[in-house]
């Protein structure tokens, strides 16, 4: 007998948090329940940690945790095919559709030359 996952479906959703405490090994996240210590996803080779008060997604697991799936975002200033790295200092990396890479506000052309 093939046992497929979804016939294991709970009721249980992803849901809104925020980020009260935020520590190098742990974030401490508020909301429909206390979530201490979260696994965090993220992309192959990018790490982050949100700060304090960041909205986040979280998503319960079948041990009865919960991950962290990331940070909600109102960013309008990224294109489809367009992707901004940004951190909450203000700087920020932004590979452009038109195959321009934006540097902190330096535009570096696909041939390697500023503008």
């Amino acid at each position: 007998m093939i046992h497929r996952f979804w016939e294991k479906r709970t009721e249980e959703y992803a849901g809104r948090g925020s980020v009260m405490r935020s520590e190098p090994g742990g974030l401490g996240i508020a909301a429909e329940v206390d979530a201490q210590k979260l696994e965090s996803v993220h992309p192959y080779g990018i790490y982050a940690v949100p700060c304090e008060q960041d909205e986040v997604l979280v998503l319960p697991t079948q041990d009865g945790k919960y991950v962290l799936l990331g940070v909600l975002s109102e960013d309008q200033t990224v294109s489809a095919g367009e992707i901004l790295l940004k951190s909450k200092s203000g700087a920020y990396l932004k590979l452009r559709r038109d195959g321009c890479a934006e540097l902190n506000g330096l535009v570096i052309k696909p041939d390697g030359t500023t503008t």
